[in-house]
């Protein structure tokens, strides 16, 4: 039986298995958002850099995340660590940007409309999404907030992972040295 500390979600799973789970729905995540970059983005663009850049870090820091599960090796954990604390910054600043932008009376809560509009091909319905541009942009803030959540908690149990991983190495390592003939 392990103990309560090996243990992450609410004590169902495993730390590792936790890890595992986390990095699957990343895996996942950066893949989708590698089509819809794929798919979306103009190549003119000063943002392909940009995001073509944040899609390979993306993939690296998850491929060096289930490296480090997979061969025990807890510094392989810290690219997709340091990543996601950057995106997390990065999401917290778009959040705190977006609100102030919808507390001013910007043209947030009118791009987000079009946007809308334009993601569902729903042009004849334009005029009714600009009328309530301020409660998308609210459901879309509480999607941010709930993104960054989501991120804060992969990045605990992530760093719980590397903890006890960092403790079981050194505990490895140490039994090694300590049975081995001295001579």
């Amino acid at each position: 039986m392990t103990a309560t500390s090996d243990r992450c979600c609410c004590g169902l799973l495993h730390i590792k298995h936790g890890t595992i789970t986390i990095g699957a729905c990343s895996l996942l995540s950066t893949l989708i958002n590698g089509l819809l970059f794929w798919f979306d983005i103009n190549r003119m663009s000063h943002h392909f850099c940009i995001e073509f850049c944040l899609v390979l870090i993306d993939v690296f820091s998850v491929i060096s995340l289930f490296y480090g599960i997979l061969h025990m090796r807890p510094n392989f954990l810290k690219p997709y660590v340091y990543f996601t604390l950057a995106w997390c910054v990065a999401l917290v600043l778009l959040f705190i940007l977006s609100l102030v932008e919808l507390i001013n009376g910007g043209q947030l809560s009118v791009n987000i409309a079009i946007s809308v509009a334009e993601i569902f091909n729903l042009a004849q319905f334009g005029n009714i999404l600009r009328n309530s541009s301020e409660l998308l942009t609210i459901f879309s803030l509480i999607g941010l907030l709930l993104s960054i959540a989501l991120n804060i908690w992969f990045l605990c149990v992530i760093f719980e992972y590397y903890q006890w991983l960092t403790i079981q190495t050194t505990k490895l390592h140490f039994n090694n040295h300590s049975l081995a003939p001295r001579l």
